[in-house]
């Protein structure tokens, strides 16, 4: 089922859901959903291994914007996020490990090189 989420809200929602992250270092552009959402792959990349309330919340999140309607969310989650996780092997399976089902099927695409339009795929 798809989500109901803008690109505009994106950065708001992600902060509303995972509140952990604002209070990390915070070298991002709250106007620039790609900066943000690409600080939040590291925040998630260096706390591989670990599991925590806040990580599951993370998971979630992507979850959702996996299943959003708008494509620019959905691109987002895969440039910004799920192509930074992917770049360590041992934090591509943990990544994996722990993700829900639609990303997973976003990040075995990634993993694979794929490259096209995200939704027509789905």
């Amino acid at each position: 089922m798809r989500m109901v989420l803008s690109y505009s809200e994106v950065v708001d929602k992600l902060l509303d859901a995972v509140p952990e992250f604002e209070n990390t270092d915070k070298d991002w552009n709250r106007d620039l959903p790609s900066d943000v959402l690409g600080s939040f792959a590291l925040y998630l990349r260096d706390r591989t291994g670990t599991d925590s309330q806040s990580l599951r919340k993370s998971w979630n999140f992507l979850e959702l914007m996996a299943a959003a309607e708008d494509n620019d969310v959905v691109d987002l989650l895969v440039v910004s996020v799920l192509e930074v996780l992917a770049d360590e092997e041992d934090t591509a399976q943990w990544a994996r490990d722990n993700m829900g089902t639609l990303t997973s099927v976003l990040f075995g695409r990634v993993l694979n090189g794929w490259v096209g339009e995200v939704k027509s795929k789905l």
